[in-house]
């Protein structure tokens, strides 16, 4: 069968909805479909929302004559009014791979005007959807609510490899700092500068914090995170962007993992520090609910409440807590999906579409 992917940019980016969708096109690809890109730029939303003009792009996806047509709905704001075009042309069912909203990102209210009923719209044009979490699924039907009839199926990521599985409970001693770890681009979404102002509240001689993520994507939210790291008269370690076998060796040193999102499709960073038997401060609003069980692997905690983060922090200083929390965390990272049966899953889903 012909089946067709729309993403922005290269399929090779490193990010986890990028990688989903690679691991997705290997599987179809695995079971001898021709799975065949279509590219549009990166650029600005105005920019994207003028995408829906490409009548040469809807051209050309046509003539490739696909059985079915994926597309990742970071790409909405392109595709909410070109999809009515492309339904016509190419008469193929389009299943959206949803790995989060736009409109579930914090963002000034005059933003959100624009973005939700352009991401509705982009909803109300597909078929079905692929969805990385029950959350995600949730917050696509509190959107769009005329969606629910649609097929669907929820396939999580798969567990990232970990290459040095923690065989025992994580041991820093009573007397030593807790080595918090933080892993993600250094953007508001992920919560750094509250996790900052957590820490304010909590003794700087128990806690020492690694900081792992690329700081050029907003300048000036950095410089704001690393001042506020500074106040806390702690014990900070940038380490900025960082390659794999350097994140495995963070992962390896640290006792937990806080990275306090305001929103996460899924969380990936989560399952990855489980593997190593970290227990995680996680985002609550998202997709870590679907594995991370509050106060059993991990916590899940509001970024806008940093005197119930610094709390958090607190319970984890205790060597007992850790112990409890990191065999828990392994044990889940043990039972969660491999990415083969993941995308085994997802891959069937899309094969119903095209048998119907």
């Amino acid at each position: 069968m012909r089946i067709g992917l729309i993403i922005y940019g290269a399929l090779q980016q490193q990010t986890g909805g990028y990688l989903y969708d690679r691991k997705l096109v290997e599987a179809l690809q695995h079971d001898g479909h021709a799975v065949r890109l279509f590219s549009l730029p990166h650029g600005s939303y105005p920019a994207h929302l003028a995408d829906n003009l490409r009548l040469t792009f809807a051209r050309r996806v046509a003539a490739a004559d696909l059985d079915l047509l994926l597309q990742d709905e970071l790409n909405h704001p392109s595709l909410f009014l070109l999809n009515r075009l492309l339904r016509r042309i190419c008469q193929c069912p389009i299943v959206s791979i949803v790995h989060h909203l736009r409109s579930s990102e914090p963002h000034p209210d005059l933003a959100q005007v624009l973005y939700r009923p352009v991401e509705r719209q982009y909803l109300e044009s597909v078929d079905g959807f692929i969805f990385n979490s029950h959350a995600t699924k949730d917050a696509v039907y509190n959107l769009a609510p005329s969606v629910r009839s649609a097929s669907y199926t929820v396939a999580w990521p798969g567990r990232p490899k970990v290459y040095d599985e923690r065989p025992a409970p994580t041991g820093s001693s009573s007397t030593d700092r807790v080595v918090l770890l933080f892993v993600g681009s250094i953007i508001e979404r992920k919560g750094l500068r509250e996790l900052a102002y957590a820490l304010h509240d909590v003794p700087p001689d128990q806690w020492s914090l690694h900081v792992a993520g690329d700081d050029t994507v907003d300048p000036s939210y950095a410089s704001t995170c690393k001042h506020m790291l500074r106040k806390t008269q702690g014990d900070v370690h940038w380490h900025g962007f960082v390659n794999d076998v350097e994140l495995q060796r963070l992962y390896r040193e640290a006792d937990v993992l806080a990275v306090p999102s305001f929103h996460e499709g899924f969380g990936i960073v989560y399952l990855e520090a489980m593997g190593y038997g970290l227990p995680v401060i996680a985002a609550r609003s998202g997709g870590a609910s679907d594995f991370v069980r509050n106060e059993q692997n991990g916590f899940l905690v509001d970024p806008e409440a940093p005197a119930a983060i610094a709390r958090r922090i607190k319970q984890l200083l205790q060597p007992s807590t850790r112990t409890r929390m990191c065999k828990t965390a392994i044990a889940s990272y043990k039972t969660h999906p491999s990415w083969n049966d993941s995308m085994r899953k997802a891959a069937k889903s899309i094969y119903t579409y095209i048998n119907t």
